[in-house]
């Protein structure tokens, strides 16, 4: 041990700082990088893709769809192979209503384009309930094609209103 600190008396007091600096980034980049491969070994997403790909199996792809769903419905798209376009969720109207838009005339103009569209795809459930508007119109105006695990499909084509 002494022979340790008659070594380190030698060396250069720079050079030691520096040392000391590469070790602890080195040392916490290496604690960082095992912290992602723990939660990744821990986390399996493989059902997530199933998920979204037998979603996607109930969709025609020709059809123009809507959907409230995550990742702004990239993963519908991506995985379900389904083209969408996204309904904004709760934090969307919130945020653009802290931005100072008039968010009930942006719902107005959302609800007159329903009608343009196949389908209404909803996955994020929370803000669906969150939505009571939303929710009323839907199951009050159209057909509830398909109902799972975390997912409602409207038929926007059929109307339950006579």
């Amino acid at each position: 041990l002494s022979e340790i600190f008659q070594l380190l008396g030698i060396l250069d007091r720079g050079v030691l700082a520096r040392s000391f600096v590469v070790i602890l980034l080195f040392g916490g980049a290496f604690f960082k990088i095992w912290d992602v491969r723990v939660n990744l070994a821990r986390d399996d997403y493989r059902q997530e893709y199933e998920y979204w790909v037998d979603l996607g199996e109930l969709i025609e792809p020709e059809k123009r769809t809507l959907s409230l769903s995550h990742a702004y419905g990239y993963y519908l798209s991506y995985y379900g192979h389904v083209a969408n376009d996204f309904w904004p969720g709760a934090g969307d109207f919130n945020l653009r209503e802290l931005a100072g838009e008039d968010v009930e005339a942006m719902r107005k103009n959302l609800y007159t384009k329903i009608d343009e569209y196949d389908y209404f795809v909803i996955t994020k459930m929370g803000d669906f309930n969150a939505d009571p508007q939303l929710k009323d119109f839907l199951y009050d105006s159209y057909h509830l094609q398909a109902e799972g695990d975390g997912y409602l499909i409207f038929d926007l084509n059929q109307s339950t209103k006579p």
